[in-house]
């Protein structure tokens, strides 16, 4: 279930990122890295927390 209402963009540097399938642009957060020692690089967890609405680009639209 999602909230059928507007919210502004966070600006926290480095952990909004916006992704592009199929046209429409999603906001993703990322709250942790994890570090493999074995391959030697970080793997991000990030969840979606909304898309861009094109009407303003401030503010993510919330999924129907």
């Amino acid at each position: 279930m999602y909230y059928d209402f507007k919210v502004k963009i966070p600006e926290v540097k480095g952990k909004i990122y916006e992704r592009t399938i199929k046209g429409v642009v999603y906001i993703n957060y990322e709250y942790d890295r994890v570090y493999k020692p074995d391959k030697k690089y970080n793997i991000p967890k990030r969840t979606t927390i909304g898309r861009n609405d094109v009407s303003e680009p401030e503010l993510p639209d919330v999924f129907p």
